[in-house]
């Protein structure tokens, strides 16, 4: 009756070691997930000042409508804000149009410039990202260029 009982309870505790690194995976996965929302939440906070700081009053000036995005990058373990910026102004017959477009790239923590797409008159004037060769001709050539900071 001893063996059994002696061998019944190795079996529960080995048995119980089994499962226990399995239980352990789930919090570190879930302390890993909680790390990236709170890293993605200062993100959020950190691009809104930012935000402010770069563009505050010029929120204000009639015929420039200011929007922005920013991603928390994983991989590069740096917050980016892209910030996109509509030029408006009267057309021939009186009503706002827009006259040019232009997007910037930042490193929000640095404050660091990373590229800029603007477009005037659908003319591109400038499609560029830092430590990159490959200048672009077009809003979607702007957008393959920053994939690589908005999407990882």
């Amino acid at each position: 009756m001893g063996r059994v009982a002696l061998l019944t309870g190795i079996l529960l505790f080995t048995g119980s070691l089994c499962i226990l690194p399995s239980a352990f995976g789930k919090d570190v996965d879930n302390k890993k997930t909680t790390k990236i929302l709170e890293l993605q939440e200062r993100c959020d906070k950190s691009s809104a000042d930012f935000s402010r700081i770069v563009y505050g009053s010029r929120y204000d000036i009639t015929g420039i409508n200011h929007t922005y995005e920013d991603h928390y990058n994983r991989k590069l373990d740096k917050c980016f804000i892209m910030i996109r910026t509509v030029l408006m102004d009267k057309d021939e017959n009186g009503n706002m149009a827009a006259t040019g477009r232009m997007a910037e790239l930042y490193e929000v923590r640095g404050k660091t410039y990373y590229g800029r797409f603007f477009e005037s008159d659908n003319n591109v004037e400038t499609c560029h990202i830092r430590n990159r060769n490959t200048p672009c001709n077009s809003e979607q050539g702007w957008y393959v260029l920053v994939k690589p900071y908005m999407d990882q």
